[in-house]
């Protein structure tokens, strides 16, 4: 899939993806697209995606968030279904299909400031967003990996990532696809269920608070 390239290279800090059909939506007419869902939703929590813009259901829905990610659906910017947002679906944070919308945002580093405005000017949602940042145990946990009971999470990330990842958490780097330990390293974390991502990777361990034990 051409997604899945496109997101995996991206060394950008924020991943905005925009597409039609909605993953998460109230719509009475569509609705949250549930096969879609089962495919893409995967890529985006592992490439680190923050917000999904979406359309097809014709009014504006700010959705509350979904495993992390912020999706929106703004499909009122020229035609309007009024009333059709479900207010029982449970998905909904901010919901408007009473006129025409569009949604105006600008993002300052790590926030997205975000207003969604009607026909007649008024201000119907707005906020800021916080960009997705994958933490160590989050990390660990979408690498598929265990926890053995020696008191450490690792994690397996391809080469791109890892150098830039490493600097902003309080990792310890393992070492790359050319360093002379990594088939011994990558062998002690295939052991204990560590999933590797294909290609080139570096190895990432994160540090517990017993410490990283010795004798990898």
């Amino acid at each position: 899939m051409g997604w899945s390239n496109e997101l995996k290279a991206s060394s950008n800090d924020w991943k905005i993806v925009v597409f039609h059909h909605p993953l998460y939506s109230s719509g009475e007419r569509h609705g949250s697209d549930l096969r879609l869902r089962e495919v893409l939703e995967p890529l985006f929590l592992k490439y680190n995606v923050s917000v999904v813009l979406n359309g097809h259901d014709h009014f504006y829905e700010r959705v509350k968030p979904q495993k992390g990610i912020q999706y929106f659906v703004v499909g009122s910017g020229g035609q309007l279904r009024a009333g059709n947002i479900d207010r029982q679906s449970g998905l909904t944070a901010k919901g408007f299909d009473t006129d025409l919308a569009f949604m105006a945002a600008e993002i300052t580093g790590d926030q997205m400031y975000f207003n969604a405005i009607a026909r007649t000017g008024q201000t119907v949602d707005s906020g800021v967003l916080t960009r997705r940042k994958i933490s160590a145990l989050s990390f660990a946990k979408e690498a598929g990996c265990r926890d053995d009971g020696r008191g450490c999470e690792w994690v397996a990330r391809a080469s791109g990532f890892a150098e830039t990842w490493a600097q902003d958490s309080p990792l310890l780097a393992a070492g790359s696809s050319e360093h002379q330990e990594q088939p011994t390293l990558l062998g002690w974390l295939e052991a204990r269920g560590a999933k590797l991502l294909t290609g080139r990777f570096s190895v990432i361990v994160a540090r517990s608070r017993s410490g990283l034990k010795k004798g990898f």
